[in-house]
C-alpha cells in the first residue's frame, strides 16, 4: 500500500512539473554499512542517532560579564523551552528574566533604532530599580510614584513606560503572568 502511495504521488508530480519519475527513497547505507564508515559498533550509532543534546551554550564572558547575568540569561532560555509546561513555576520569574527573554525573543524582530533605544531605557532604567522584583509584585502605583520621583521629562518617563508596557505585554502573552500593570492607566498629572 506504501508503495502504491508513493507510485502515486510520483505519476502526480510527473504530470504537474514535466519531470521524469524516481524512485521512492531508499537509504544510501544500513546502520551496519554506516557504523563500518564512522568506526563504532552498530548499537553506538543507533544510540547516538536517539541521544538528545541537552546544552546549548548561552554566551560568552563578553556578552554576560557577571555571574547574575548568566543567570538571568539562562532563566530567560528555561522559559522558552518550558513555556509549555503546566507546572513550572513562574513566582520565581524577575523583570531582569523578562528582559533576557523580551531581548532574545521579541527585540530582534523590531527595527534597529528602537532596539537601541529599548536597551538604553531597560538598562539604565528599569532594570536597575526593577531588576530583581518578581512579575506579580510590580505594581501600577508604585511604577507611577517611580516615574515621577525620576525627575526626567515627560517624554522620558512616557518612553520608560513605553519600553516597560511593551516587556509586560510580552509576559502576558507568553503566560509569565496574567496582566500588565503598565497599561492600567498611568496617570501623568
Amino acid at each position: 500500500m506504501l508503495e502504491d502511495a508513493n507510485q502515486d504521488n510520483s505519476d502526480d508530480s510527473t504530470e504537474r512539473k514535466g519531470v521524469q519519475s524516481q524512485k521512492p527513497f531508499e537509504p544510501l547505507l544500513d546502520t551496519d554499512e554506516a557504523a563500518k564508515l564512522l568506526r563504532m559498533h552498530p548499537r553506538t550509532l543507533r544510540t547516538k542517532a536517539r541521544t538528545l543534546h541537552r546544552k546549548i551554550q548561552v554566551g560568552d564572558v563578553k556578552k554576560y560579564p557577571t555571574e547574575s547575568a548568566v543567570h538571568a540569561a539562562a532563566d530567560a532560555l528555561r522559559l522558552t523551552i518550558n513555556n509549555r509546561c503546566e507546572h513550572r513555576n513562574l513566582r520565581r520569574t524577575t523583570i531582569n528574566t523578562l528582559w533576557e527573554h523580551y531581548s532574545q525573543e521579541e527585540l530582534p524582530l523590531k527595527a534597529l533604532s528602537t532596539q537601541d533605544a529599548y536597551v538604553i531605557y531597560a538598562n539604565n532604567w528599569i532594570v536597575p530599580r526593577w531588576g530583581n522584583l518578581p512579575l506579580e509584585q510590580v505594581k501600577t502605583v508604585e511604577v507611577e510614584r517611580w516615574l515621577r520621583a525620576t525627575g526626567v521629562s515627560n517624554a522620558t518617563q512616557a518612553k520608560i513606560k513605553c519600553v516597560m508596557s511593551a516587556l509586560f505585554s510580552h509576559a502576558v502573552r507568553w503566560e509569565f503572568c496574567g496582566h500588565n500593570p503598565i497599561s492600567s492607566g498611568i496617570s501623568w498629572v
